[in-house]
């Protein structure tokens, strides 16, 4: 693939990096731009599909299309000034733990 042929990233995107401050190409010119999202398993809904699993010995495909509520939801998907992505040179990336880098408000709640 042609680097023409990539999707671009705008210029309003590019800042320094969430993990050390510096410049985003001080490491080389490849970085990382992330979105995470932190999710929860809903264990309501694991109690419901594991019931629903023995009520269909065993079968967890049919107890999947009987379960009413999803096993798992979403939640701190913004934690970076709203946008939710997380930029990063190259050495960050391979070297901090995103989890790291998350505020600690929003990593607690």
């Amino acid at each position: 693939m042609q680097l023409d042929e990539l999707p671009a990233i705008t210029d309003d995107q590019l800042r320094p990096c969430d993990g050390c401050g510096c410049k985003i190409l001080h490491a080389g010119p490849t970085f990382w731009l992330l979105r995470p999202v932190r999710a929860v398993v809903d264990l309501a809904s694991c109690r419901e599909r594991f019931g629903l699993a023995m009520l269909f010995h065993g079968n967890e495909v049919i107890a999947r299309q009987f379960a009413a509520r999803p096993l798992a939801r979403t939640f701190d998907q913004a934690p970076f000034g709203g946008t939710g992505e997380i930029l990063l040179c190259e050495h960050c990336a391979c070297t901090r733990p995103v989890a790291s880098l998350i505020p600690v408000e929003t990593a607690h709640g």
